[in-house]
């Protein structure tokens, strides 16, 4: 599997600061976001580390859930992020190569309803391929998800050597190259499943349990 990590190509620093009494907010910190090898992106994620529980505990954010933050361009415009516990994830709809963006992280706001879910670059939740990946000829795989089958997508690939994907409505479990093999669940609408596959010796199977 390949993975394209933000953090590798991209500088996030981080800066907390107090804010005057006067604005809206309690606390502000300059964030600022760097592209330093000439590689433009678009529609990526970008995390950095921040003492996030510290903060909570401390007064600096004044929501257990954190839901009082804000990503900000200076203009005031609200960008789209989310928080852990030990970091801050932001989307940058566009980051041309050798460019830098300078952001404000602000606390003490009006809580927001819900935090949205930032996925890894292209939509994809990626991991770098090594030797503890490879499938061999019995193994299990397991995930649980939200599954969209009204369109065809791929939900988990291992390059050349497993997907699991929508074809067609039906979720398949399907060995790449050579002589593919496909299992196939049929009937399920668009909803939260736990999807098991697993082979062994002779067959490929897959479970779906809601």
């Amino acid at each position: 599997m390949r993975r394209v990590i933000g953090l590798l190509v991209v500088a996030v620093m981080l800066l907390l600061v107090a804010a005057s009494p006067v604005l809206a907010y309690l606390y502000r910190a300059p964030l600022t976001i760097m592209e330093s090898t000439g590689t433009s992106y678009t529609a990526i994620g970008v995390n950095c580390s921040a003492p996030v529980t510290w903060l909570i505990a401390n007064g600096f954010i004044t929501t257990a859930t954190a839901l009082d933050t804000r990503v900000e361009t200076f203009g005031g415009d609200e960008q789209i992020h989310m928080m852990a516990s030990d970091r801050i994830v932001v989307f940058v709809p566009s980051l041309p190569g050798y460019s830098q963006l300078n952001w404000y992280f602000t606390t003490g706001n009006t809580e927001l309803p819900d935090f949205p879910i930032i996925t890894g670059y292209g939509g994809y939740v990626t991991v770098v391929d090594a030797p503890a990946l490879e499938l061999g000829s019995d193994f299990s795989i397991e995930f649980n998800g939200w599954v969209d089958t009204s369109c065809n997508n791929t939900l988990l690939l291992k390059e050349g050597a497993f997907e699991i994907c929508v074809e067609d409505g039906d979720i398949v479990a399907r060995i790449l190259g050579g002589s593919p093999t496909t299992a196939r669940a049929s009937g399920y609408s668009s909803g939260e499943y736990t999807v098991t596959a697993w082979a062994d010796t002779e067959y490929l199977h897959i479970k779906v349990n809601q």
